[in-house]
């Protein structure tokens, strides 16, 4: 999905950055609004649970782990899996809601703290 991602989002604030390092994680991570991961594949979920935890909602594929943990619509989303049209619309609903999508990081965070990696 990222090169029609890409082609529809161009010109807005969206930063497609592939794969980070473990030294440009946290940065990364503080400065984003939203962490996606589309691929219903992802069955550890552990950079997701990463954003999570530093307060980033996530939006996430059905059937991957990290759906198992994101609370829809609270701490995030889960979108149909290989639905491109679900995932521009679950990310043109959260960026036109920057409050919304400030809450859903609290949540995330929060749902996170409990957790760990140990």
């Amino acid at each position: 999905f990222r090169t029609e991602m890409e082609e529809i989002l161009d010109g807005l604030p969206a930063w497609f950055i592939g794969t980070v390092d473990k030294q440009t994680m946290a940065p990364a991570l503080a400065s984003a609004d939203l962490f996606v991961s589309p691929s219903p594949n992802d069955l550890v979920g552990a950079r997701v649970f990463e954003a999570m935890a530093a307060g980033v909602p996530a939006i996430a594929a059905e059937g991957s782990a990290p759906a198992e943990v994101i609370v829809d619509g609270e701490s995030g989303r889960i979108v149909a899996a290989d639905d491109g049209l679900a995932l521009l619309d679950a990310l043109v609903e959260l960026t036109a809601m920057p409050g919304a999508l400030r809450r859903m990081g609290e949540q995330a965070r929060a749902s996170m703290e409990p957790r760990s990696y140990e």
